[in-house]
């Protein structure tokens, strides 16, 4: 299940307001008992999944600068510091993980006499991972979006940010649009069944 949401915004930087638009996807799962149909099941499934989504959406934050002058809020800048330099965190868990379970098996099996080598290089692989994921922690709590990577920010941004004039009056001219088509849809509709 997917769904979006509009994300109200008043800049810190120059108090001008804008909006954004967030998008989330959502999972439920329902099982069914005994001899009775999915369809119970297939329900749950689908109100766990509107809850689930309802919620992440009301949660959901974006690193969305201003749209005036640029600036990512202070509550923008956790979500961006969370997807900063994310590969090293990945690396570095992998490489330390397959290390220390070389390591494991090669105490466990204590082959640490023969392995000579073999052991120095793990004792490297399993320092490498932890000294990457020391560094991407140390990088990220010093990661400021607002001085580092502003025009990429910026970038990412575009299609889904507008001023709070532009989306009021975009939504009106929806509505608009809406209320006169609706009749036409009810005449159809109308004719068809006479």
């Amino acid at each position: 299940m997917k769904g979006t949401a509009v994300k109200h915004v008043k800049c810190e930087q120059c108090e001008q307001e804008y909006v954004y638009i967030v998008e989330r996807k959502a999972k439920g799962h329902g099982a069914s008992m005994g001899f009775s149909s999915g369809e119970g099941a297939q329900d749950r499934a689908k109100k766990k999944a509107k809850k689930t989504l309802d919620s992440e959406l009301a949660n959901a934050i974006e690193p969305v600068p201003c749209i005036n002058c640029g600036w990512i809020q202070k509550d923008m800048i956790r979500e961006a510091r969370r997807r900063y330099l994310r590969w090293l965190f990945v690396v570095g868990l992998v490489v330390t993980f397959i290390a220390a379970l070389v390591l494991l098996v090669i105490l466990v099996n204590s082959l640490s006499n023969r392995a000579g080598s073999f052991l120095t290089w793990t004792y490297v692989a399993l320092g490498a991972g932890v000294v990457m994921l020391v560094t991407r922690t140390v990088l990220v709590n010093k990661y400021d979006p607002n001085v580092t990577e502003k025009e990429l920010w910026a970038e990412r941004a575009k299609g889904k940010v507008m001023t709070l004039e532009q989306y009021e009056a975009t939504s009106k001219k929806e509505k608009e649009a809406m209320s006169r088509r609706a009749p036409t849809r009810v005449k159809q509709s109308a004719a068809i069944s006479a």
